[in-house]
């Protein structure tokens, strides 16, 4: 077996894998191998499937970061994981068919997990930078790209085994904006302490702190669902209606649900493969509007070597 056959079945072994540093060093190199040898036979097919090969390392190993940070309690770093994971996958989505050739090495149940893990995700704030660039360079060939000056590399295509893109050269910020729906998902705005200058994670977790400790490896594939369900009163003996409504609706029970058979409560069902897991998890509901003072949330300066348009 040579190594290409070898880091093809490496990668296929999903399950199986160690999935330490020392496994993913060693995969990596036998790939740089690889895609030195095959740009200096000029064979750009194979020095392209290597690009392949490492794209879907990197997606694997983002993805299994992104667990582990998470079973650590690392919430907003597992985040910055499972974006890595997900912009591989659009990258690697323009020259390979996930659905249809990924299931071996199990790309389409990545892809699946990833999304679901951040739609429960707590509801972040970001910071967007309106940038005007004005000339960029060529990741392949290093030449200055200009409105009327294109080095004839198409952008996001693939040569002797990277991916172009344009890294900007001569560009300034214009604007900075709050957002929900952001490009780059780890621009996250916290809170800090003006005394101390530290960060303050004040954000809800309690979803995805309940659902990482019901998964126990990084190919379990798991599913979830929303459902409302009406929980009588004789399980809220002590609730008076001058009290908040346990609804979370954030009204006092007596204007809410007091005139109701029950307390409609909104819960979060978990099931994993084809087994279903009986417990529920309630979905928090915004009782506060996020207020952003001026000042007291770090932003996170984007360097020009780390900025770059795909």
């Amino acid at each position: 077996m040579n190594e290409f056959e070898a880091v093809v079945n490496k990668l296929k072994d999903f399950k199986n894998r160690l999935h330490n540093q020392e496994e993913e060093d060693e995969i990596s190199k036998i790939l740089l191998r690889l895609r030195e040898y095959f740009v200096n036979l000029n064979d750009k097919k194979n020095a392209k499937e290597v690009w392949r090969l490492h794209t879907i390392q990197l997606i694997q190993r983002h993805y299994v970061n992104a667990l582990k940070c998470m079973k650590r309690k690392q919430l907003y770093e597992g985040w910055c994981f499972l974006e890595l994971a997900e912009k591989n996958l659009e990258y690697l989505s323009d020259h390979f068919n996930i659905e249809e050739q990924g299931g071996s090495f199990f790309l389409p149940l990545i892809k699946k997990q990833v999304q679901q893990f951040q739609e429960l995700y707590p509801d972040y704030w970001f910071h967007s930078t309106g940038t005007d660039v004005k000339t960029s360079r060529c990741s392949i060939c290093d030449e200055i790209i200009t409105p009327r000056n294109h080095c004839g590399h198409e952008l996001r295509e693939i040569y002797d085994g990277f991916r172009c893109v344009r890294i900007p050269q001569d560009f300034k910020p214009v604007h900075i904006t709050i957002t929900k729906y952001p490009y780059w998902k780890y621009r996250v705005i916290f809170d800090q302490n003006e005394e101390t200058g530290e960060t303050i994670d004040n954000y809800d977790y309690s979803i995805v702190n309940y659902l990482i400790e019901l998964i126990s490896n990084c190919y379990e594939d798991w599913n979830y669902k929303w459902e409302e369900i009406t929980i009588p009163y004789s399980e809220f003996k002590d609730l008076e209606k001058v009290d908040y409504c346990p609804c979370l609706s954030g009204k006092k029970n007596l204007e809410c649900c007091a005139e109701k058979d029950g307390i409609l409560m909104t819960y979060i069902e978990f099931w994993k493969d084809s087994s279903k897991i009986y417990k529920y998890q309630r979905k928090p509901k915004k009782l506060y509007k996020v207020v952003l003072k001026r000042g007291t949330h770090p932003i996170i300066v984007v360097k020009a070597e780390l900025f770059y348009i795909d």
